[in-house]
């Protein structure tokens, strides 16, 4: 404790000063073991840590002498104000209550000075604020609260007016608001603060002239210099039952309103009439001096609204994964913005984890995704279509523009199962399509799908290759013939359950299915495959198939055209009876659709190849317009002992059959053989059947 001088009005603390020794002290009863004694010793007053009489302290005023600074002064002594000052360290020990009671306030220095000295408040409240004025201000609760009320939370816009729209539009009520639009007066795309609004995506409108036309609109006519663009009030803010004062929206892109915030000032009461005005709530600033450094040695600070932007979520479009909510209009505006800024789109799943989709985007698509984008899935979530999606539309529909050359790089689609989780089947065509058919040179390069799961669609006689129709497939990648760069290139399908099969028409080169299981549709016996089909285009493609297994009515495999295929590690099993006879498990070159197709070699490593169908016999493989087959390590059985049956057919076309240093064996239902390192070459005689299991 520093040194001050300690001057004591002994009456108000009931201790006894006396002037003098120590005996003197115990004259008046003071002992010397009483702590309620204090005996000044002379001189008095005169220096530090000494105790001071009563006396003389008011000898001291009346002589007009100046108390010493930095003392103490306790009691009240006439002539002067009572206090207490303090200088160095202090303790004050009481069990009772102290009570501190000035007239001018209690002043402990300035906020800098108290968290310098770490001064700790902990426990009970601090009462007696004022209404915050400054934004560094404390506030009280019920400020806070009375802020807050009456604030409606909406969908995040992607794009904010920052001036009249262009193009002169003209506004059309439609029912009181709902179904109402503002179209351009002319043709032309959409620009809105700077940004072209893609198909869509929601705009805020807030600087028409006639104040009744603004509001919250989704472009449901991008425009183009052949039609004119349009925008319709988005369904959830179109009725005065919802345009209500205090409805919040965050803008997510733009410009000059990019992450600002916008209030409407007041309720419509009707709407097309009521003057509809929002009031800017937060700054774009706002955000951008809050930062965020992530853990590890190395981890380089960032700012808050930059990390909040590396992906995008449903969710921050309205997206709700109740099993009742109409998503598709929430997810496409998610998916446009996620295109926009090449972000990946997150799917979280918050509830039970079925995104609804009960409209459409278009008459074949139910959601449409036309750049590369990453769509990703937490494990759980589905996209459901509902009974109103119809025959002719798929669920994800991904299409190359017509622009020569345009790579469509990277798609990916991880985890977001297809279908209803509580049913075999499903609405809808297609699951997922890949598109190149409207021209050019157009192609997905490296397109990836895996971890998902595309139950049957329920379209009837469904068959994901035919003679007459396509229909019902899992992944469809269409391209025509004339796009010699179109299709899929060094696509993966991976790690899947994918119900309805897999159709590569005009394909292109190097794509692989891995770890990929094809269940079989007991409610659809007309089915024609239900595996894969591929025709690579020009023949030049190679394709390869992993660790598949394939339990399905019938074919498992049937390829037109490719330069190579490479089957390795699969099971393909026939598990009830064949009504179209002439398919087999694997049926290569076939020309099923592609009359002048084939297939130039044909390499089937590990695995078995199975038939339960004792009523029609097919042949559980196929070879015919193949330049060369290859076995190794691969197990061909017919379960039907009381019918021998030939295994596999190979016609004239096809040139060979070798078997690898791995024995395969042969079953057909009579007796079994296993061979090694045995090859055939073709005599020339048409339909060749491996009958005993020795050729």
């Amino acid at each position: 404790m520093s040194q001050f001088k300690l001057w004591l009005y002994a009456a108000v603390l009931g201790l006894s000063l006396l002037a003098g020794s120590p005996d003197a002290g115990r004259a008046q009863g003071c002992g010397s073991n009483n702590p309620n004694c204090i005996v000044p010793t002379a001189p008095l007053g005169t220096s530090d840590g000494r105790a001071a009489s009563t006396k003389f302290v008011q000898n001291q005023i009346a002589a007009g002498l100046p108390l010493p600074n930095a003392e103490i002064y306790v009691g009240n002594v006439s002539g002067f104000a009572a206090a207490v000052v303090m200088s160095g360290d202090a303790t004050i020990s009481n069990t009772g209550a102290i009570a501190v009671n000035k007239t001018g306030g209690v002043a402990f220095g300035t906020m800098a000075t108290q968290n310098a000295s770490s001064v700790a408040i902990s426990g009970g409240s601090i009462t007696g604020l004022p209404a915050p004025a400054n934004p560094a201000d404390a506030a009280t609760k019920s400020y806070v609260d009375a802020t807050s009320a009456g604030l409606t939370i909406l969908a995040p816009s992607g794009l904010a007016t920052a001036a009249v729209l262009p193009n002169t539009p003209t506004y059309n009520n439609g029912a009181s608001g709902v179904g109402a639009t503002l179209t351009a007066g002319s043709n032309s795309t959409l620009t809105v603060d700077g940004t072209v609004a893609a198909l869509g995506a929601v705009v805020l409108v807030n600087n028409q002239a006639s104040a009744f036309q603004n509001g919250i609109y989704t472009v449901t006519t991008a425009g183009s210099g052949a039609a004119a663009w349009v925008l319709t009030r988005a369904t959830y803010f179109n009725q005065s039952s919802n345009m209500l004062k205090g409805s919040y929206t965050f803008i997510t892109g733009g410009v000059a309103n990019a992450s600002t915030s916008w209030v409407l000032a007041a309720t419509t009461t009707t709407v097309g009439t009521t003057a509809v005005n929002f009031n800017q709530f937060s700054q774009a600033t706002a955000a951008t001096g809050v930062t965020y450094l992530a853990p590890g040695t190395g981890a380089v600070s960032r700012t808050v609204q930059a990390k909040l932007t590396d992906f995008i979520s449903v969710a921050d479009f309205g997206a709700i994964d109740d099993n009742s909510t109409d998503n598709t209009p929430k997810i496409q505006a998610a998916i446009n913005q996620a295109q926009t800024h090449g972000r990946t789109l997150y799917f979280p799943l918050n509830s039970t984890g079925v995104y609804l989709l009960n409209t459409a985007f278009n008459s074949v698509a139910v959601l449409s995704i036309t750049s590369p984008i990453r769509m990703v899935c937490e494990a759980g979530v589905w996209l459901k279509p509902s009974s109103s999606i119809t025959n002719g539309q798929s669920i994800l529909y991904f299409t190359a523009p017509t622009t020569a050359e345009i790579v469509q790089t990277r798609v990916i689609v991880d985890g977001c199962n297809i279908g209803d989780p509580a049913a075999t089947t499903r609405f809808g065509n297609h699951g997922i399509v890949f598109d190149t058919t409207a021209g050019g040179t157009s192609q997905f390069a490296q397109p990836v799908v895996q971890n998902i799961k595309v139950t049957y669609s329920n379209i009837n006689s469904h068959a994901c290759i035919n003679n007459v129709t396509i229909a019902g497939c899992a992944i469809f990648v269409n391209n025509i013939a004339t796009n010699t760069s179109g299709g899929t290139y060094g696509a993966v399908f991976q790690n899947s359950m994918l119900n309805g099969g897999v159709n590569l028409l005009n394909a292109g080169d190097s794509n692989a299915l891995i770890n990929v299981f094809f269940a079989p549709d007991l409610t659809d016996a007309n089915a024609s495959n239900q595996g894969v089909y591929a025709s690579l285009i020009t023949g030049a493609g190679v394709l390869l198939l992993d660790n598949i297994n394939c339990q399905v009515l019938h074919g498992c495999l049937i390829v037109d055209n490719a330069a190579s295929v490479e089957v390795k590690n699969s099971n393909f099993e026939q598990i009830s009876t064949n009504v179209e006879n002439n398919n087999s498990m694997i049926d290569l070159g076939s020309s099923i659709i592609i009359a002048s197709a084939g297939v130039g070699a044909v390499h089937i490593i590990g695995g078995s190849i199975v038939s339960s169908d004792c009523t029609n016999h097919p042949f559980l493989i196929t070879f015919n317009k193949v330049g060369g087959a290859f076995f190794d390590a691969l197990r061909l059985g017919m379960n039907c002992p009381s019918y021998p049956h030939a295994l596999v057919q190979m016609t004239s076309n096809s040139s060979f059959i070798g078997i690898g240093a791995g024995n395969t064996c042969f079953n057909n239902g009579a007796t079994t053989a296993c061979i090694a390192g045995f090859e055939y070459v073709n005599s020339g005689t048409n339909n060749y059947k491996v009958t005993t299991g020795v050729p």
